[in-house]
């Protein structure tokens, strides 16, 4: 049980960090002036609007963009991960719904 509750409680600090990235990056591209209006934040849509936008920062600042969203990514492929384990864990004997 105790594996279990680490396992889940590194999911929830994945996601802790996940709002942390997007967080970053939304503020770096407002402080330049860069704001979404077609939607909502982080759908694919977003994603395509950012790679287009960066293309008036700096290279240092389209870099860094560029960094958040790696980490975001990897961040996002690890929550999935775990999500999966912890689903996967949850249909097993001891942990299953009686």
């Amino acid at each position: 049980m105790r594996r279990c509750v680490s396992f889940c409680t590194s999911g929830m600090m994945y996601k802790d960090e996940q709002r942390r990235y997007k967080q970053k990056n939304l503020s770096l591209l407002l402080r330049h002036g860069l704001i979404y209006r077609d939607g909502d934040n982080w759908t694919g849509k977003h994603r395509l609007w950012i790679k287009k936008a960066i293309a008036e920062l700096n290279s240092l600042q389209k870099e860094t963009v560029k960094e958040y969203l790696g980490h975001l990514d990897y961040i996002t492929e690890n929550i999935k991960r775990i999500d999966q384990r912890i689903e996967a864990l949850a249909s097993e004997g001891r942990y299953r719904e009686k």
